[in-house]
């Protein structure tokens, strides 16, 4: 490029406009031809090629701008006719003269698809010099007249890190000169490069050239298919077009509409109702929202409709002989597989509707029930669920012992499981003994673990037996369930075994039978130090930290670790078996001195920090730096900064790295801060980073960084701005700053950004009121709708604030309610990742750049 930029040329328009390119070459081109631009030979190559490009126009605006064969029709010599009309305009107006452009009439083959590519070149590139390819584009696309790369060319324009203020002045007195000449063609060129460009300045121009735009005109509520005829035959698509907002709490409905809904509901068909299972099953995934805002005891009706009318599609057990059920027996058969398969769908669902179920509407359920069990067929876990609820702990062993899925329990059955008392414990004892099958076991223990403890003591014989049962997997579930019980009665049982750390071992049982070592009261003499994995040496010294051996022990771990990570060209995972939470305090206290100079290289080195930071199973850099920020404030935020510009380079985005650079704090902390949100190049990582400064309890910093892109001098940057305040959790503080910013800084796009935002913020205050409510209406009907409506409008930041209840709060819940939120927590969880992957979709609220268009690469 830089010995021949021509030739380079040449061989770009040649892939850009010719009829065989090869889009895999376009980044190379792009930033091959940015890269080369310091060289003032190459510039004006560039420079010339761009305008010669940009000259040019075609009369089919469709053509080469959408997929497939345009048609040759009447509407397309329409168009045609349309863009000479506005040709020989522009030969009137003389408007390209004036700036010394040629324009030139090319037929339209790939002139769309090479001119996209040249934005994504101009993305690259200082603006200001280039003020005459903007003037052409603008005017060959006032000819044109649709389909003229307007979005893609507005990216450049809006989000300009070359020249900022020296692109708006070229841009604002370019579009003056176009006006003044006063022809429709100038005028129309004008207003697309202010338009594309955007600024306050910008959209202040426009409102005095051609009136402020119209705006949104307040069209209130809205029902297309209210009283009409498609709602007797399609009743749940009929509420689907109700155009109102069912998250906002204070919109209501006038009554007529909300009798229609009534009756909407009450034309849905069984049919339609017992069609599939899940959070969007039923037709029910549009209507829903509605129907739990304005006819809250509706949707639960329909639940109820839905699972009366699905018990009676169930059909009935087999009918088996006692002579055939005890053949099958001893021929040791499997059960039989029933349903049919399209029912078991639905019965997976029961778990989920159970808060709106009434004990009468689960007796049939109940009763098929204990009709599978009695003929031995299999059936889904979740119809025992029904029996379950509510039942003794003697109750729930029994069905367990002919119900137990070989996978265990799933999640949210420990919210239906009642503590065991004294006689409840023989009763598990027995099935917990070492000559039952792997599968049983490990199912038992699981269920030992997710019931309440009861009459369970510490050091319960039956758990501590299966500590030497023949299977490696039972040993490590057994031990799993002390550990995290934090039992030192089992544990000291288990000191007293043989025990030890062997390489080779499940990786289960190591991790967890080190860790029950560490509990032992008797570990406090420094016994178990040959014994355990050298990951748990930290939980030793922060159990006994009076024993010098452990603190010693590991000190030396962490120095040979350190020195691994830093000296070792190849590694074999896995290395670690746990993070090394703990211990951290001790050593620092103890040596400090030494771990600053093991910690050195990491602090001052560069080079693939991005790799050593967050490698699988290795040992844990991370534990190392937040233990050395105590002796060295800014380390952290040193190494991270330095390893997200080591990162930038790569094809790989190690997104906890970026989660991390929202953490760190004190000196170093704004740069690396900054390097992450220069990096988000699309709303979902907009959003994560004002989600995880706000999780940290960053939202001052985060606020200030909004101020400061509000000041920016791009359109873009006043968008980013608006945007990152959209991600706000609502809050008085925030709700004072948005009171303050009611007005948009400008018209035109940065209006439609500060409304997509400000909509955004307004979303999750919703979603804020709907989880309160959930949490504190006693009524379990308000609460199911309440859960519907938390999951229309969920994103992450209900992990941030109090809207999530904790775990002591929940315990406290009626059983029904309890499960519900345990299961109904996998849709809001797939809410938000269905929230997540719009942003994704977007930047600043609108359409993204080009593939190789900045910011879109990087």
């Amino acid at each position: 490029m830089g010995l021949a930029p021509d030739l380079a040329l040449d061989v770009a328009e040649v892939d850009w406009f010719g009829e065989h390119g090869h889009s895999r070459a376009d980044e190379v081109l792009v930033k091959g031809f940015g890269n080369a631009w310091r060289w003032p030979e190459v510039a004006g190559a560039i420079r010339r090629r761009l305008l010669d490009w940009f000259s040019r126009y075609w009369l089919d605006c469709l053509q080469g701008e959408v997929l497939g064969r345009v048609d040759e029709d009447e509407q397309a010599a329409e168009r045609r006719e349309a863009s000479r009309t506005r040709a020989r305009a522009a030969e009137r107006e003389r408007v390209a003269e004036r700036f010394g452009l040629e324009l030139k009439l090319v037929e339209p083959d790939r002139q769309a698809w090479g001119s996209y590519r040249g934005v994504e070149l101009l993305s690259w590139l200082p603006r200001a010099p280039l003020i005459d390819v903007f003037t052409a584009w603008a005017i060959t696309r006032a000819i044109i007249g649709e389909f003229r790369q307007f979005g893609a060319m507005a990216w450049v324009l809006r989000w300009n890190e070359e020249d900022a203020a020296e692109a708006e002045h070229a841009v604002l007195e370019r579009a003056r000169q176009l006006l003044d000449r006063g022809g429709e063609i100038g005028r129309e060129a004008a207003r697309l490069l202010l338009d594309a460009l955007a600024t306050p300045a910008a959209s202040q121009l426009v409102d005095a050239e051609f009136g402020p735009p119209a705006g949104r005109a307040a069209a209130g509520l809205q029902w297309q298919d209210f009283a009409n005829d498609r709602s007797r035959s399609q009743p749940l698509a009929a509420v689907a077009t109700l155009d109102a907002d069912p998250l906002d709490p204070l919109l209501e409905l006038p009554g007529a509409w909300v009798d229609h809904l009534k009756r909407l509901a009450s034309l849905v068909q069984d049919a339609e109702l017992v069609a599939g299972y899940g959070i969007e099953a039923s037709g029910l995934e549009y209507a829903r929202a509605a129907l739990a805002r304005w006819v809250p005891d509706d949707l639960a009706g329909l639940m109820r409709r839905r699972f009366a009318a699905a018990i009676q599609l169930v059909p009935p057990p087999p009918q088996r002989s006692w002579l055939s059920r005890l053949w099958s027996g001893a021929r040791g058969r499997g059960q039989e597989e029933w349903p049919p398969l399209e029912v078991p769908s639905l019965v997976k669902d029961l778990p989920r509707a159970l808060l709106v179920l009434t004990d009468e509407d689960l007796a049939p359920w109940r009763s098929l029930s204990g009709r599978v069990l009695t003929e031995g067929v299999k059936a889904p876990f979740a119809l025992h669920a029904t029996a379950l609820a509510g039942a003794t702990a003697a109750q729930q062993i029994t069905l367990l012992a002919r119900t137990m899925p070989d996978e265990g329990l799933p999640d949210w059955s420990a919210r239906l499981l009642a503590g065991p008392e004294q006689p409840d414990l023989d009763a598990i004892a027995d099935l917990l003994g070492p000559e039952r099958p792997v599968a049983s076991l490990l199912a038992w223990v699981g269920y030992v673990g997710a019931a309440p403890r009861g009459a369970r003591p510490d050091g319960w014989a039956p758990l501590v037996r299966l500590f030497g049962h023949d299977d490696a997997a039972v040993r490590a579930a057994a031990l799993k369930l002390v550990a995290h019980n934090d039992d030192q009665v089992s544990a000291e049982a288990f000191y007293r075994s043989d025990w030890r750390f062997r390489a080779g071992m499940s990786r289960d049982e190591a991790a967890y039978g080190s860790v029950v070592l560490t509990i032992a009261p008797s570990a406090n003499d420094g016994s178990v130090l040959d014994h355990v994995h050298p990951d748990v040496l930290g939980s030793l010294l922060a159990r006994h930290p009076t024993q010098k051996v452990y603190l010693d022990a590991f000190a030396e771990h962490v120095r040979l670790e350190l020195e691994h990570l830093r000296t070792s060209r190849s590694r074999v995972y896995p290395r670690s078996l746990l993070t090394v939470p703990r211990g951290w305090d001790e050593l620092i206290a103890a040596r400090g001195d030494d771990f600053i100079e093991w910690m050195r290289p990491f602090l001052e080195n560069e080079s693939g920090l991005h790799d050593l930071l967050f490698m699988p199973e290795d040992f844990p850099l991370m534990r190392s730096l937040d233990a050395v920020e105590d002796l060295v404030p800014g380390a952290k935020a040193g190494v991270v900064a330095r390893a997200l510009k080591a990162s930038m380079s790569t094809n790989m985005r190690m997104g906890a790295l970026y989660d991390l650079a929202t953490e760190v704090v004190g000196p170093g902390a704004d740069g690396a801060r900054e390097l992450a949100l220069a990096e988000a190049n699309n709303d979902k990582k907009l959003f994560e980073f004002a989600n995880g400064l706000q999780r940290n309890g960053q939202g001052e910093w985060l606020l200030e960084q909004i101020e400061r892109d509000l000041a920016g001098h791009t359109s873009g940057r006043v968008a980013r701005g608006l945007v990152l305040a959209g991600f706000l959790v609502p809050s008085a503080e925030n709700d004072e700053w948005w009171a303050a910013h009611q007005a948009p800084p400008a018209t035109g796009w940065l209006a439609e950004v500060h409304a997509a935002a400000y909509a955004e913020y307004r979303r999750y205050g919703y979603v804020q009121h709907w989880a309160r409510k959930y949490r504190n209406d006693v009524d379990d009907v308000a609460a199911f709708s309440a859960h519907a409506l938390l999951v229309a409008g969920a994103d992450d930041r209900l992990l941030v604030g109090e809207e999530r209840p904790e775990a002591d709060e929940i315990k406290g819940w009626p059983w029904r309610r309890r499960l519900h939120w345990s299961v109904g927590w996998k849709d809001v969880r797939a809410a938000m990742k269905k929230r997540e992957d719009a942003f994704e979709k977007t930047f600043l609220a609108t359409e993204p750049p080009l593939q190789n268009q900045a910011p879109r690469r990087q």
